[in-house]
């Protein structure tokens, strides 16, 4: 997940944000098959009408 996708504001490592075991919800936003990558937001998790 992107840093700008883990908080609102200024994220300079995940670590100020979020530790190592912690439950997060997060987003789908992409699936990239090529890369056999998923792109994730926690933000748009949260945002309200979302979902």
């Amino acid at each position: 997940m992107h840093l700008s996708e883990l908080a609102e504001g200024h994220v300079s490592q995940p670590e100020d944000v979020v530790q190592v075991g912690d439950t997060l919800t997060v987003k789908i936003v992409d699936v990239d098959l090529p890369r056999r990558r998923i792109i994730l937001s926690h933000l748009q998790a949260l945002a309200p009408g979302e979902g």
